[in-house]
């Protein structure tokens, strides 16, 4: 078998190999499935790729999961998650011949208008899209154990310091002990990350607390859930697009005149 060095390699490799797959499974699968020793994988994701590159569809070197189509002035632009798409585009004679394409290829079912990605609910109205978390945003306020706690006003508390474990440790700080259970923040931070995706505003304080990872501290989970407290006073703020078109582009800086981009502030 020869090496991979890119994503074109890897997608030559891949159209190398035949439509029937085999997956050797690992012993903990054996165990649950006695006396089934491989799975054979049907229409895997990169089928799909091939498929869309084949008609026309230009992969991204961002991301490779998008596809665009150009036609004169029009574009068609397909994303695909594992076994879910979006297709989206300006013409939508361009949509029903993606839609086509892959009929004739997978065994796929419309949905009709995008109403829920990824957790990420979209709702529109006369003023534009709104995007938000507001099911995934509760959700993690009921695991929390927060539903009946009251919410605060800032994600972060004012002046608040947070320090590591060696630092403490350097200048013989007490009281504030590491987490024995460090798996529990690590979830945390990491639906708060996933949260970030439509509230802009926690971003700050929750990339301060993903430093903390490793050794967390009694200190950092109070204030991570002082992040979901926040969260519980607008569980369904989230992005809104508006509708018309944007002239012009605003950013936001914070008071020594540093851009706010790494605040979510763009």
């Amino acid at each position: 078998m020869r090496s991979i060095s890119g994503p074109d390699d890897e997608f030559t490799a891949r159209e190398q190999l035949k439509h029937q797959m085999y997956l050797v499974i690992c012993q903990i699968v054996e165990e649950v499935c006695p006396g089934h020793s491989v799975f054979r994988l049907r229409k895997p994701v990169w089928d799909k790729c091939h498929s869309l590159r084949m008609n026309g569809y230009k992969q991204s070197a961002f991301d490779r999961s998008l596809f665009t189509k150009h036609q004169g002035e029009e574009v068609v632009i397909i994303l695909i998650y594992v076994d879910d798409l979006l297709i989206t585009g300006s013409c939508s004679s361009l949509i029903n011949d993606a839609k086509t394409i892959l009929h004739s290829k997978f065994k796929v079912k419309d949905l009709g208008t995008l109403r829920y990605f990824l957790g990420i609910e979209v709702s529109r109205s006369k003023k534009g899209i709104l995007l938000n978390l507001r099911k995934y945003a509760l959700e993690l306020i009921s695991e929390t154990g927060l539903s009946g706690a009251r919410h605060f006003a800032t994600p972060i508390g004012l002046n608040q310091k947070l320090t590591t474990v060696e630092y403490d440790t350097c200048i013989g700080k007490k009281g504030d002990s590491e987490l024995e259970d460090k798996s529990a923040y690590q979830r945390l931070i990491g639906r708060l990350l996933y949260l970030t995706i439509t509230r802009p505003d926690i971003s700050f304080p929750v990339q301060t607390l993903s430093q903390f990872m490793q050794k967390p501290k009694q200190s950092h989970m109070e204030a991570a859930l002082r992040v979901v407290r926040y969260i519980k006073g607008a569980p369904g703020m989230g992005l809104l697009m508006e509708a018309g078109s944007i002239d012009q582009l605003s950013a936001y800086c914070d008071s020594d005149g540093h851009l706010a981009s790494t605040q979510g502030g763009l």
